[in-house]
């Protein structure tokens, strides 16, 4: 059977790359999550700071 132009022959998979030890990868897993959502933060506080500073050099804010 070839499915998108891919034959389907050889081996098998075995299941795919993030369902082996799981356990071992929670933290590293929730540490990206920290670190990512600190990030969007910092970018969120960065656009309003930029955005702020713009409307006080317009003179719409005092």
């Amino acid at each position: 059977m070839v499915l998108l132009c891919v034959p389907r022959q050889g081996q098998a998979w075995g299941g795919l790359p993030l369902m082996g030890q799981q356990r071992e990868r929670v933290g590293r897993q929730l540490a990206w999550l920290v670190v990512l959502w600190l990030a969007g933060i910092a970018t969120v506080g960065a656009v309003a700071g930029v955005m702020r500073l713009l409307m006080r050099l317009a003179g719409l804010v005092p």
